[in-house]
């Protein structure tokens, strides 16, 4: 069905009639601004999927006594920042309302601005990133565009409003995070930067070490879950900044690998997020070699080595890092798959739950960029074969350390644990039956210990 501009304009607006009103009756001015404007530009979203912000001539203290005149909930978590939030009673949505800001600066390595606010539509629009996100929705239908962010969007380009290479290098100085930004809509979108955004991205891209490293993480969480990674990848390469937040990825980066790569990355779930940067870690701790020729695996040390660094330079959370730290353990290859014993299998089911699954999304895109995928539903059925009853994960009878101090006279401390992970072990590697009796556990281990004796 062909995009009716006119007819979703109208839809959108229809549903916040209400809100613009209560401005509007103020005196004040109050625009849908941003992405919701650029992907309904682009047609890229339905109405109803949009994220909608919205600009206002309102000063965040006359924002809040309009909503309170209209006994609106509202927070002032944003108040410094100019937004006051307010929630959409029709869809449960949270809406903020931002006061126009012609001026936004960042202080070296924070991750909050400081702001200045203003009452002209044009200002706040021309400070923003990209022409295309630099469009505004009035209530009347009229879409405007000062900066060819219509242009933009049907040549596919990136730059910054008004244009040209000193603008450029004017915003991109302003806040060196935009970088970031840019490929991260190159990734999403799938379109180019303008040359002169690409010059004034390479002579700025040092400045990225002035922003703190939180905000770097963000837009490339974004980035490696967006619908085109290799764009935003490539031209952060291109500009030089992926040297500065992400030199792990070179040599993925300049392999004759790097397409699989990607096309193999745009199979994986989006879903954690983690999955993707693990996979970026692991291929590039391959280096871009030839996986189906592999007769050896990436040292598991230099990897983990590589998760640490990282994660302190992005500031990963205490669970990103071992969520990441154990998905880049995997202990083997496609190309050693055929070699893996039922004792190897067995461990590795055993110690990796509940990443089983994860790694094999792993171990599916190595096989697919390396072209190896015949050697995956043999060893995908050898996997699941050892699921439900069958697992090899312990599952020992309640209260079973107690059981065994008093069968076996023991006193709390270091023998206990041992005779459990004894027959932990035993279960993993077979020589025990899963979920088994107290009393079944407790004679192998009076065996072993006569035999031992």
């Amino acid at each position: 069905m062909p995009h009716d501009e006119a007819q979703a304009i109208q839809e959108l607006l229809s549903s916040y009639a209400g809100l613009f009103g209560f401005f509007e009756a103020e005196g004040e001015e109050l625009v849908i601004v941003g992405g919701a404007v650029r992907d309904l530009v682009a047609a890229a979203a339905l109405p109803a999927k949009l994220d909608v912000d919205f600009a206002t001539s309102a000063l965040p203290e006359k924002t809040i006594d309009i909503l309170k005149k209209r006994k609106l909930r509202f927070f002032t978590t944003g108040i410094r920042f100019g937004t006051i939030s307010t929630i959409h009673a029709a869809s449960g949505r949270m809406l903020e309302l931002t006061t126009y800001r012609p001026d936004e600066s960042y202080t070296v390595g924070s991750r909050k601005p400081e702001v200045t606010f203003g009452t002209s539509l044009e200002a706040d629009l021309i400070r923003r990133d990209l022409s295309i996100n630099a469009m505004a929705l009035r209530s009347d239908g009229t879409i405007v565009d000062l900066f060819g962010g219509r242009e933009a969007i049907a040549a596919r380009k990136l730059e910054v409003p008004g244009g040209g290479l000193e603008r450029t290098r004017i915003i991109l100085r302003d806040d060196p995070l935009r970088i970031l930004r840019i490929a991260r809509f190159a990734a999403r979108l799938d379109y180019r930067a303008t040359e002169e955004t690409t010059t004034a991205a390479t002579e700025c891209a040092p400045w990225l070490q002035t922003i703190s490293h939180e905000r770097w993480k963000a837009e490339l969480d974004k980035l490696l879950v967006a619908p085109h990674p290799a764009a935003g990848l490539r031209w952060l390469q291109e500009t030089g900044a992926l040297r500065e937040v992400l030199p792990e990825a070179l040599p993925l980066l300049e392999s004759d690998g790097f397409d699989r790569w990607c096309e193999a990355l745009q199979q994986l779930p989006t879903e954690p997020h983690h999955l993707r940067w693990s996979w970026l870690l692991l291929s590039a701790a391959i280096a871009g070699g030839a996986v189906a020729d592999a007769t050896s695996w990436p040292d598991a040390a230099v990897r983990q080595q590589t998760v640490a660094l990282l994660a302190d330079r992005l500031k990963w959370s205490n669970e990103e890092r071992l969520v990441v730290s154990e998905l880049i353990a995997l202990p083997f290859g496609p190309a050693q798959l055929e070699g893996l014993s039922e004792l190897e299998l067995r461990r590795w089911v055993a110690r990796t739950e509940p990443r089983v699954i994860d790694q094999c999304a792993l171990l599916t895109a190595l096989a697919q960029m390396s072209g190896t995928t015949a050697a995956m539903d043999p060893f995908f059925a050898r996997v699941e074969a050892l699921s439900g009853d069958a697992t090899p994960v312990p599952a020992l009878p309640a209260g079973f350390g107690k059981v065994l101090m008093t069968a076996l006279g023991l006193q709390p401390g270091p023998a206990v644990g041992q005779a459990v992970d004894a027959v932990k072990q035993a279960i993993i590697d077979g020589r025990l039956p899963n979920r088994g009796s107290a009393e079944d556990y407790l004679a192998w281990l009076r065996n072993r210990a006569d035999t031992d004796a």
